[in-house]
């Protein structure tokens, strides 16, 4: 996997798991009951999107979303299913799907008035217009998402977005512009020990001084990206196999479930079917004790009779003599 892809990967992450998180702090604690989604499975979407596994991410987060009753969900933790299927759309270059998706977050988050996941939205939707290489609709919201932040005093938004126009000013060769966003991304990225911010910015500096022919600092920001990606993959390897192991013991706890509830039930259809033995033993046998009592009755009536034929025919005999 290339550095562009793992960085590409890294901020469709942040656009979306920075709204998540940013949901789980502000709603009520009665909000939070209500969001019952299998948190392992959700991971290992995320996992698949930070990998590269676009279908998979996909599928998983459509999965997700399926299961979601919401009807019971609070709308913003539903603007961010959205968002994460959007960016698992804009991952495997399905644009259309992308931008429905964003769209249906944004709207939802317009209507709650919440600034910082409105900003995100912006974000998310500049970056699906830079990589289908529309400019300047990219940068239009890009600058949304930054004029919010700024106003948030959010310095991590800020920095990610400050990067972000920097990107869409490189492509463009504006590298004097580009230059300037870089800069002020990295100097934010500073203030926040922020890893992964200062690994996107030293590639994004080194391949700008590149372009402009400086190539002795291009290769210090190439060297300090070298250093900060080694770092992180091994962090991120860390990272991706405590996930697999939770969705593993999950997954194992769910079958496991499933089998006790296997179990019981087949423990209550073998207990149904010896109530269903013993019922139809005692049937029979009612059956069997009519049966003979309808047989001694029916003896006792054909005695009746010829006992009382016999006696006629004693009686005639009589009449005749006399």
């Amino acid at each position: 996997m290339n550095i562009q892809f793992y960085l590409t990967a890294l901020i469709i992450l942040f656009n979306t798991s920075y709204v998540i998180g940013q949901f789980n702090n502000d709603e009520t604690e009665q909000s939070k009951k209500n969001i019952t989604f299998d948190t392992a499975f959700f991971e290992l979407g995320s996992k698949h999107l930070a990998t590269g596994n676009c279908d998979k991410a996909v599928f998983i987060f459509k999965q997700v979303i399926t299961k979601c009753d919401t009807s019971t969900k609070p709308n913003l933790y539903v603007s961010g299913l959205y968002n994460y299927l959007g960016g698992a759309y804009l991952c495997a270059n399905d644009f259309e799907n992308a931008l429905t998706f964003f769209t249906k977050a944004l709207e939802i988050r317009i209507s709650f008035k919440d600034s910082v996941q409105i900003a995100n939205s912006y974000s998310n939707i500049g970056l699906l217009h830079k990589k289908k290489r529309e400019s300047k609709k990219a940068l239009v919201y890009h600058q949304k998402a930054l004029d919010i932040f700024y106003t948030l005093s959010a310095k991590s938004g800020i920095a990610n977005e400050l990067n972000n126009i920097g990107d869409i000013y490189y492509h463009l060769k504006e590298y004097e512009k580009a230059e300037t966003y870089f800069i002020e991304s990295n100097k934010l990225a500073i203030e926040m020990n922020d890893s992964e911010r200062l690994l996107d910015n030293h590639q994004d500096l080194a391949n700008n001084y590149f372009a402009k022919n400086q190539y002795k600092i291009a290769f210090e920001h190439f060297q300090s990206a070298q250093l900060l990606s080694d770092s992180l993959f091994k962090l991120h390897v860390l990272r991706l196999a405590e996930i697999q192991t939770r969705f593993n013991t999950k997954r194992q706890e769910q079958e496991n479930r499933i089998l006790m509830k296997e179990n019981e039930l087949k423990q209550k259809e073998i207990e149904s079917n010896k109530y269903k033995q013993y019922g139809l033993a005692v049937s029979l046998f009612l059956t069997l004790v009519l049966i003979v009592i309808f047989f001694l009755n029916y003896i006792n009536y054909k005695k009746r009779k010829h006992e009382e034929t016999e006696k006629l025919i004693n009686e005639l005999k009589l009449l005749k003599a006399e």
